[in-house]
């Protein structure tokens, strides 16, 4: 067995590199059992859902999910896989949202005067906004 933690905030299949890393290092070892915590960790877009499920579908991998107590298999329902389907589409949504609201955030604080370094020259900016 072998723990791998990834902590990417990547949200596109071709950036997560160390996600895909590990699944192919795990394919190399011949390790077909993956457990995820969360559903969303594996299929944080649609591209790595459909990935995800037709190996699972092909009897290449067989899926964990820790927090859900599921299991996703060759042997899985149309009806599992449908309600898999809602859930990386709800996963991808809530990941553009974030993004979409880390970005209004970040310009909220900008309009606001706070700057996470000293103001440009001919920029004020109170004490109290310092980093």
């Amino acid at each position: 067995m072998r723990i791998v933690e990834i902590h990417e905030s990547a949200r596109r299949s071709v950036d997560r590199l160390k996600f895909h890393r590990a699944i192919d290092d795990a394919a190399e070892a011949g390790i077909r059992h993956l457990v995820f915590h969360a559903f969303d960790r594996a299929s944080r877009n649609l591209t790595d859902h459909e990935t995800m499920q037709d190996a699972a579908c092909e009897d290449d991998l067989v899926i964990h999910i820790a927090c859900d107590d599921r299991v996703l298999h060759k042997e899985t329902s149309d009806a599992e896989w449908s309600m898999m389907d809602h859930e990386a589409v709800r996963s991808k949504s809530h990941s553009r949202d974030r993004v979409r609201r880390g970005h209004e955030n970040a310009a909220e604080k900008v309009k606001s005067g706070w700057l996470p370094s000293k103001a440009p020259t001919g920029y004020r900016q109170p004490p109290s906004l310092w980093p």
